[in-house]
């Protein structure tokens, strides 16, 4: 048996033709292949009959046929195609803080045009490995900008480093919050005053009382879960962690929040907090760029969706009636 996870996620044209030509050949001499895949196209190119999954149950089986039914799919794969449930405060939507214009991550990528508004939160949707967290580390200085421009307040900015963005107010969340986020060995109070000490005056020069009266309070802000300030980061749960990173950027001045799927691997009610906090940030006036591997999240959180395909956006939607039936289709649409 040969079980393949998205393996044409990286692979040009030619590459896959050569990929099905191969499966075809193992099928022929008798190998049994599961090929799992988004890219509904494909699904129906090479395979033979088809299960849909759904929150670990199988919710659809059958022949794929002459045809693959994509309508079907998508119905089966969000569940009913109806409103999602929203439950989110009322905000101020201001001026523009954030413009991309032809933004492009990577040779060979298309690129990204879109804007963000203060106090907006607008969401980064499609297919998984589409450019979406490339998008947020480079607006956040991390990755170089490969052509296009980008404006913060109008201003062209072309940053080199992580550093020139955060001085712009431009603040990242991470994907990877123990490679990326956290001095995972440190404490809680010197996770969380790593920002503010890189860009003091005098850094050789610690305050203490002002560090723990600061630590003390986004520990009460956030609804941090820790024996105290001492307590090592990496004791802590996977949200309480999330928090810290979250709650590191607080003392700096924040125009733009960055969220590389913040909700991922934390507990229900952790996952509530962290959006209450982002939330919050919002009504302060900070635009916050939101990429969630969960389409729920997105569709209960965000003012706008955008979908992201090949580094480009190829889809936007707005307004209440939004469903995940819409955004998927939007996604696998491009695909096709």
């Amino acid at each position: 048996m040969l079980i393949l996870d998205e393996p044409t996620a990286s692979l040009a044209r030619a590459e896959v033709d050569r990929l099905f030509a191969e499966i075809r050949r193992l099928t022929q001499a008798g190998t049994a292949t599961i090929f799992i895949s988004h890219r509904l196209a494909e699904v129906a190119a090479i395979c033979d009959d088809v299960a849909v999954l759904r929150n670990g149950q199988t919710v659809g089986n059958w022949l794929v046929g002459a045809s693959l039914d994509h309508a079907r799919v998508l119905s089966l794969m969000t569940g009913e195609a109806g409103m999602a449930a929203r439950d989110r405060p009322a905000r101020d939507i201001g001026a523009v803080v954030l413009e991309a214009d032809g933004l492009t991550i990577a040779a060979g990528r298309e690129g990204a045009t879109f804007s963000l508004r203060r106090g907006e939160i607008v969401g980064l949707a499609g297919l998984q490995g589409q450019g979406q967290e490339e998008i947020l580390e480079t607006l956040a200085g991390w990755r170089r900008i490969g052509a296009g421009r980008l404006r913060i307040d109008s201003a062209d900015v072309a940053p080199r480093r992580p550093r020139d963005m955060i001085r712009r107010g431009v603040c990242l969340v991470p994907g990877d919050r123990h490679r990326q986020g956290l001095f995972i060995a440190q404490t809680v109070e010197e996770n969380l005053d790593y920002p503010a000490a890189g860009f003091r005056r005098r850094p050789w020069l610690l305050p203490f009382a002002a560090i723990r009266r600061e630590t003390l309070a986004t520990i009460a802000r956030l609804a941090i879960k820790t024996s105290g300030p001492r307590q090592p980061v990496g004791t802590l749960s996977g949200g309480n962690q999330q928090k810290v990173v979250i709650g590191k950027w607080l003392p700096m001045t924040i125009k733009v929040l960055l969220l590389s799927d913040p909700a991922k691997g934390v507990d229900v009610h952790a996952k509530g907090e962290i959006f209450a906090a982002v939330e919050s940030l919002a009504a302060a006036g900070a635009g916050v760029l939101l990429y969630a591997s969960d389409i729920q999240e997105l569709l209960g959180r965000c003012d706008r969706i955008l979908v992201i395909y090949d580094g480009a956006v190829v889809g936007a939607f707005a307004g209440e009636s939004v469903t995940e039936y819409e955004v998927l289709a939007a996604s696998f649409g491009r695909a096709a």
